[in-house]
């Protein structure tokens, strides 16, 4: 089991709240935290203060942001770990192993974790309807990446015709990357490719080429870490605009946990969420040119919010996945269609409990 295990926490005043180490902070600018050496964001403090428009977040993709405060923590601005996950899969869950030591109010063990696996990707997408959004994770675990939209108007000799890339499930260290856009045919209807799936823990699909030497549009990038490119286009009778890439990121994963009480203003928010795919190729009116389809959404992260006294929460707290993107649009009228949008990553989970003791 990957265990974070907060030695320095270990002091009897303040057991499970950290070590105050970071002192009182009111953070008025916005804020870029490093990782440690070993991949983590770590932060300890008596008493925190983000100002409102101010934005908190990973200097680089992060393996776990963990801020620990003694006493009272209010979030005007915003604490987040959206599109800053880490790539790569590692086979094992994520937990604070010291936290199984939290109660609840009724003196219930709590134990708290971000699964090994987390919620599965949109399935690969042939038929023409938008592609399959990622799944929702539940108990900790992270959402799955968006299927790329299609373009299925090519040959019809039983083979993929500008098909979607699936999406890939989500991991314990970010949510899952989305899967490439199918990519238009050309003018003798020979199909466009199919979109790259994304790979586990890591790139978002790349997306697909169109069809033969004088075809259309190509389709749009997955989100993911590193992005899917975009797929190519060709100009025929009129401009193709070019597709996509997907945006750069995967939903992270965010841990606040809080001595005292715990306010989140009207303005505030503490995120987690996903990165959008890209947009298909568009082309314009005729029935030689067709647009690309759009790539999927990565997958949002996963949100820990455990406080010992009130909760004050006038803001919001989300882990959402990432938008798919848009299908490349054509003239009036569609001779034979258009192509249509990727998937949106599945939303990550979000916990928030009050805790009463340390044991």
């Amino acid at each position: 089991m990957n265990t974070f295990t907060p030695y320095a926490f270990m002091a009897a005043a303040n057991r499970g709240f950290g070590d105050g180490s970071d002192g009182v902070a009111l953070l008025t600018e916005n804020t870029s935290w490093a990782n440690n050496d070993n991949g983590f964001i770590v932060k300890q403090y008596r008493s925190l203060t983000v100002d409102e428009g101010v934005l908190v977040t990973a200097s680089q993709a992060s393996e776990g942001m963990f801020v620990f405060v003694q006493e009272d923590c209010v979030i005007n601005g915003e604490l987040s770990m959206s599109k800053m996950g880490s790539s790569g899969d590692s086979g094992t869950d994520l937990m604070l192993s010291d936290l199984t030591a939290f109660t609840d109010y009724a003196g219930s063990l709590l134990n708290f974790k971000v699964p090994v696996s987390g919620a599965e990707g949109g399935a690969q997408t042939s038929t023409q309807i938008n592609g399959y959004d990622g799944t929702a994770g539940m108990a900790g675990a992270t959402g799955g990446g968006g299927a790329g939209g299609v373009n299925p108007y090519g040959t019809y000799d039983g083979s993929p015709t500008g098909w979607g890339g699936a999406g890939a499930r989500g991991t314990s260290r970010a949510g899952g990357p989305g899967g490439g856009g199918g990519g238009g045919p050309d003018n003798n209807r020979t199909a466009g490719g199919c979109g790259s799936a994304a790979i586990v823990g890591g790139a978002g699909g790349r997306g697909a080429d169109t069809g033969h030497t004088v075809g259309m549009g190509g389709g749009g990038g997955g989100a993911g870490l590193p992005a899917g490119g975009a797929g190519a286009h060709k100009s025929y009778y009129c401009t193709c605009i070019a597709s996509a890439s997907g945006e750069t990121g995967l939903g992270g994963i965010l841990w606040l946990i809080v001595g005292g009480e715990l306010f989140v203003g009207q303005n505030g928010s503490i995120s987690a969420d996903g990165a959008s795919g890209g947009k298909g190729s568009d082309c314009c009116a005729s029935d030689y040119d067709y647009s690309g389809g759009g790539g999927g959404g990565s997958g949002g992260g996963s949100i820990h919010v455990l406080h010992k006294r009130a909760l004050n929460n006038i803001g919001t707290i989300h882990a959402n996945g990432g938008s798919g993107g848009i299908h490349g649009e054509m003239g009036s009228p569609y001779y034979y269609g258009k192509a249509t949008n990727g998937g949106s990553g599945g939303a990550g989970s979000v916990i928030v409990a009050q805790i009463e003791s340390w044991s």
